[in-house]
């Protein structure tokens, strides 16, 4: 177990001092008052006297579940967002939720964009695809075609008759 924790309020930031704390206990930080559990640490021992055993037939929850570090709300394993502060729980930054009857008395709301100055826009810029001329006209090179295909036609007749 670690002799420090770092609070979990993203603004607070202090490290608490656990002396004298067991694993599961709650301390309070000093100074914004933040309530935070005591960790073990990794690598130490597990004690297996401490798992409770249901009594007859009860059944054990998957103990797959993380804190909130913004509030310590417990969330199931794949949460990545807290559902009651908005807290990212892989980062530890909480975002703002306002409601909609707070912007509404703060006037975010009911007010309307004002005209500015008219900006002239920008034209859009049309791009076309330039197709370079070989100088061949369409009916040179349909007879071009024409000769190859009559010339590989010829080959293959010359080849089948010399195996024959």
């Amino acid at each position: 177990m670690s002799d420090t924790v770092t609070c979990p309020n993203p603004k607070c930031r202090a490290t608490i001092s656990t002396k004298g704390k067991a694993v599961g206990d709650k301390v309070q930080c000093p100074k914004c008052g933040t309530e935070t559990q005591v960790l073990a640490t990794f690598g130490d021992e597990f004690n297996i006297s401490s798992i409770e055993v249901p009594q007859e037939g009860g059944h054990i929850l998957h103990p797959a579940r993380q804190v909130c570090t913004a509030c310590g709300a417990v969330l199931g394993v794949r949460d990545a967002v807290c559902p009651s502060c908005g807290g990212d729980v892989r980062t530890g930054r909480t975002q703002v939720r306002i409601t909609r009857e707070q912007k509404k008395r703060r006037g975010l709301l009911s007010r309307k964009p004002k005209p500015g100055p008219q900006v002239p826009q920008k034209a859009p810029v049309v791009r076309q695809r330039v197709v370079v001329s070989t100088g061949m006209s369409t009916g040179v090179k349909v007879l071009i075609g024409l000769g190859v295909l009559i010339a590989v036609v010829v080959i293959a007749v010359v080849a089948l008759l010399m195996l024959t």
